[in-house]
């Protein structure tokens, strides 16, 4: 496994399945924690992880799926950073995620469905 095969960043934790890194240069990038410092670390790794690949003439794939309190950093309504993830989604290598049960439980808890930018996909769960 690289450099890049298992970090943990202040909450934010990089897994690489290393069957899908041979095969097409996979990652995932779970947020599980309500911090704007996290989010932009993992903006920043997914760049970077996708610059490294692009430098060796590779194609990469990294997926930021947020789940549990992290949703919140994805929330049109109240993320600080919106315009950095709907920047960095214009990279098509870097997708947003967020787990629709994690939705489902703000939704039953604050009786609203929270909104989120149309950067971001809703996933069933952040294992999928």
């Amino acid at each position: 496994m690289t450099w890049l095969g298992r970090t943990l960043i202040a909450g934010m934790l990089l897994l690489i399945d290393p069957v899908a890194e041979a095969a097409a240069n996979q990652f995932t990038i779970y947020l599980t924690q309500d911090d704007p410092a996290v989010l932009k670390k993992a903006i920043s790794s997914a760049a970077n992880v996708e610059t490294y690949f692009r430098a060796k003439g590779e194609d990469a794939r990294v997926e930021i799926v947020a789940a549990g309190s992290g949703v919140n950093l994805l929330r049109a309504d109240r993320s600080p950073l919106i315009p950095q993830i709907n920047a960095a989604a214009q990279n098509p290598a870097i997708h947003f995620s967020v787990s629709d049960e994690s939705l489902q439980a703000i939704a039953v808890k604050e009786g609203i469905r929270p909104p989120l930018p149309d950067s971001v996909e809703i996933v069933r769960s952040a294992s999928e």
